[in-house]
């Protein structure tokens, strides 16, 4: 490969190809279009969601956080932690 694609570049595209491609290729498979639609559309927003909290600023707010607090957030997936985190760091 020559070079991939930023990550901000490569969640718009995937973004892009499920709000608008219509996969009619796919249609003699299993897999219903529309269910790729909506994995690659969710993949794209993760990816989005990804870059807006760092590393750095996620254990910034955790350091600051109550022992309850970091309890409820040790039971959280590490995708749902990210949506989280992503919605208070800018």
């Amino acid at each position: 490969m020559s070079g991939s694609l930023p990550k901000e570049t490569l969640a718009q595209v995937l973004i892009y190809l499920a709000e608008n491609e219509k996969f009619s290729s796919l249609k003699g498979l299993r897999l219903p279009p529309e269910r790729v639609k909506e994995a690659l559309k969710e993949l794209g927003e993760e990816i989005l969601y990804g870059l807006e909290a760092s590393n750095e600023e996620v254990e910034e707010i955790l350091e600051d956080l109550s022992p309850k607090a970091k309890q409820v957030l040790s039971e959280l997936s590490e995708d749902d932690r990210q949506k989280l985190f992503s919605k208070f760091v800018q």
